[in-house]
């Protein structure tokens, strides 16, 4: 097959992309390397520009048009600032340092490449600050954002659950955390206006950008994340009488609804005969919620903290759904693994993952709502206790291909890059 045909008829593109660390297990690392090599599989030409913080196996970017530059950083995992005796808001400000510091050497880099073979566009990854990047703006072929998070919407939940956050960490943290997230929102604002276009993981998140930011909702592309479908697949159910088991897969951090997944551990008392509940959960390197886990309701939670990424898939295929009570969430990869690995997930309208999935193998309640959180759970326990949950399985595989898997998210991402490039005259990029 041609790489047109590939590519739906559109020319191939030459794409400087610039991403965290690409790593093939989980989370935003193991997305970049589901697109880069989706994009290059497509028949584009994709440079993968990163900045190393960790050794780098290469044997993932084995396809054709793929290429990866590697950057070194100053930041190094297993250094002292990354002790388990440090704090964690430390390692996170001593790697944000790092990477300001070794953006400009990238871009410098990416310069040089781009005057020897000219980009069609730059599309960066996961982050919105242009460090490094917005005094060469001129220079560099349109570039894209496509962020994961952003400051103001964790910001906001700071400040929402400050009564949360005292029970977790000190006044000095506190204040800490509330000023680089004040001053990256800050800069965030002033980034955003810059680009040439924004791609968002979900319909909500391109409203919430749009809000805060004021960013033009007519240059804010909508394309779902790519999971690894291959990965998380269903595998076969445990015979024999068993409790009902609900999974929790993620941070134990600000805005997590960590305090609803305590509460709803305990709403269930009366069913703790039948079901249990697996919390699977590390913090964040600036927000810790852990100690609200001590409250959970020991009849039926167990806390069994961070897991690698094989075992989050083999966890959530043996699970019989998947909880993620969220307040603010711009996609969440887990609730698409999990739909892959044919889990029925309840959720929470501000999950980005749940966009657009059928409804009959996902619920998506209001954010905050316990009462509501409650019943839908319920609802799902009985489900599964009468048999009824073979159709819902079967289905929550179904729309993980449809919604998640790599070749149709990348083919999407593809013609978002490619209607970005054509925007912008072609005496622009020469």
């Amino acid at each position: 097959m041609s790489s047109s045909q590939r590519t739906r008829g559109q020319p191939p593109l030459r794409i400087a992309f610039v991403t965290p660390e690409p790593i093939p297990n989980g989370g935003v690392p193991g997305a970049a390397v589901l697109i880069a090599r989706g994009l290059a599989e497509l028949g584009h030409e994709v440079d993968c520009w990163t900045t190393m913080e960790q050794r780098i196996d290469p044997g993932w970017a084995d396809v054709s048009g793929l290429t990866l530059h590697l950057v070194e950083s100053p930041f190094r995992w297993g250094r002292w600032y990354t002790n388990s005796r440090v704090r964690p808001i430390t390692t996170n400000l001593v790697l944000l340092g790092s990477k300001a510091w070794a953006t400009p050497a990238l871009v410098r880099r990416l310069l040089a490449e781009h005057r020897r073979r000219p980009y069609d566009v730059v599309y960066r990854f996961s982050t919105l600050e242009l460090v490094g990047f917005g005094r060469h703006l001129r220079r560099l072929p349109p570039l894209v954002v496509h962020p994961e998070v952003h400051a103001a919407g964790e910001l906001r939940w700071l400040r929402n659950e400050e009564h949360l956050a005292r029970r977790c960490h000190g006044v000095v943290q506190r204040s800490l955390v509330r000023t680089v997230l004040e001053v990256r929102s800050r800069r965030q604002r002033h980034d955003v206006q810059r680009v040439a276009g924004v791609i968002a993981p979900s319909h909500r998140f391109a409203e919430l950008l749009a809000a805060d930011y004021d960013v033009d909702p007519r240059h804010i592309a909508v394309v779902p994340n790519p999971i690894d479908v291959e990965r998380f697949r269903p595998a076969p159910r445990p015979e024999g009488p068993r409790r009902v088991r609900l999974t929790y897969v993620g941070r134990a951090a600000v805005r997590k609804g960590i305090d609803a997944l305590v509460e709803l551990s305990h709403r269930l008392d009366d069913r703790a005969e039948e079901v249990e509940i697996q919390v699977i959960a590390n913090a964040s390197l600036w927000s810790d919620y852990r100690p609200l886990l001590a409250d959970l309701n020991p009849r039926i939670a167990t806390v069994l903290g961070p897991r690698f990424n094989q075992q989050v898939a083999e966890a959530l295929a043996q699970s019989d759904l998947l909880l993620q009570p969220s307040r603010y969430e711009p996609f969440a990869l887990t609730v698409a693994e999990a739909l892959a690995s044919g889990t029925p997930v309840v959720t929470t309208d501000e999950v980005g993952a749940a966009e657009g999935v059928d409804a009959r193998c996902l619920d998506a309640v209001p954010a905050g709502d316990i009462d509501a959180l409650e019943r839908a759970v319920r609802a799902r326990i009985d489900d599964v206790l009468a048999g009824r949950d073979a159709e819902a399985r079967r289905i929550a595989r179904s729309e993980a291909e449809r919604l998640f898997a790599p070749e149709r998210v990348c083919a999407a991402l593809a013609d978002a890059l490619a209607a970005v490039a054509r925007r912008v005259p072609e005496a622009a990029r020469s």
